[in-house]
């Protein structure tokens, strides 16, 4: 009989997914930001995108609602890896490649940089909320 429920709630699952699929509108920007690996999006809302520009090292981001990218330029050498956003709006992302932590108010447009207390600790790669 559990053999029979697993079966139904398989083919209940598959029907749904099949819907869900078919009604999902995906859209799609170009970056245009040549050669500059975007990478890591994180949506801070239904209309709000950040990314950072890994060769480019840039924080970037996107206005869903008009298709408007802004950039923000970081430190020589930044190598940003990824990012987040907290719920304050504060954007935090790893610059891996110069060992530090950058800290960017999109209201005052202050970067801040946070090194590494421990030299060993090269890389700082991916944060997470």
């Amino acid at each position: 009989m559990n053999a029979i429920k697993y079966c139904v709630l398989a083919v209940i699952l598959m029907s749904a997914t099949a819907i869900l699929a078919s009604s999902l509108d995906i859209k799609e920007w170009q970056v245009p930001y040549d050669a500059s690996r975007p990478r890591d999006p994180f949506a801070a809302s239904a209309s709000s995108v950040w990314f950072v520009g890994q060769r480019g090292g840039y924080l970037a981001h996107l206005d869903v609602q008009t298709g408007e990218f802004s950039k923000i330029d970081l430190k020589q050498g930044s190598g940003p890896h990824n990012l987040i956003v907290g719920s304050d709006g504060i954007v935090w992302y790893a610059g891996n490649l110069n060992r530090m932590i950058g800290r960017y108010n999109p209201e005052t447009k202050d970067i801040q940089t946070i090194m590494m207390p421990d030299k060993r600790a090269r890389d700082p790669h991916t944060g997470i909320r």
